[in-house]
């Protein structure tokens, strides 16, 4: 009897992602490729939003797929990919400021950029954001940029760390109201 052919990455990139999450929990390292390039830079982006720590958030990003393929087999069927990708990556972020410690890559803990940030025209405005996010305790920052910038719904996000939908909701608008007055004073240079 012939064995299966594995499916290659050009075969797997239309496929949804739960699919390829069964698939990867049966062994094809193609379908984890295609997960990986399909949300590592979300994860990127939503811890780096969280943090405004660009090592932090690639050393993040790196122990959520680590976690992913450790977790595979325990990936339930139905289960939504990306809400349980998301959960284990705040899971990595809570995890990592518990131990209150993380090791450098180099003496001076950066690592060189490709773009120069500042170039950027909205440069200013992400900094100011980034400011106002750095004032929130984590419940109000985590909730925020979990529902406003990364899009779950307010369920999603309860699930994902370990609350009430409902607490979530009231992190989220205590947050909000934080962020309001902190914008408030960076538009007047007060902060």
């Amino acid at each position: 009897m012939a064995e299966a052919r594995t499916p290659s990455v050009d075969e797997l990139v239309s496929q949804d992602d739960e699919p390829l999450m069964r698939l990867f929990a049966s062994g094809s390292e193609a379908a984890f490729e295609v997960l990986f390039e399909r949300h590592a830079k979300g994860v990127r982006a939503l811890i780096l939003r969280v943090t405004s720590d660009r090592a932090l958030a690639n050393d993040i990003t790196q122990a959520t797929f680590l976690s992913v393929i450790g977790a595979r087999a325990r990936f339930v069927p139905g289960t939504r990919f990306k809400p349980w990708l998301y959960a284990i990556a705040m899971n990595a972020l809570r995890d990592q400021r518990r131990r209150g410690r993380r090791e450098l890559l180099s003496a001076d803990g950066t690592l060189p950029e490709e773009v120069d940030e500042a170039l950027r025209p909205d440069f200013w405005l992400d900094q100011q954001l980034q400011k106002a996010l750095a004032g929130l305790p984590d419940d109000q920052r985590e909730a925020i940029v979990l529902h406003q910038l990364a899009g779950f719904s307010f369920q999603e996000i309860a699930t994902m760390v370990g609350a009430t939908e409902s607490a979530v909701k009231v992190r989220a608008h205590r947050g909000y109201e934080r962020l309001r007055t902190l914008t408030r004073s960076l538009w007047k240079g007060t902060v």
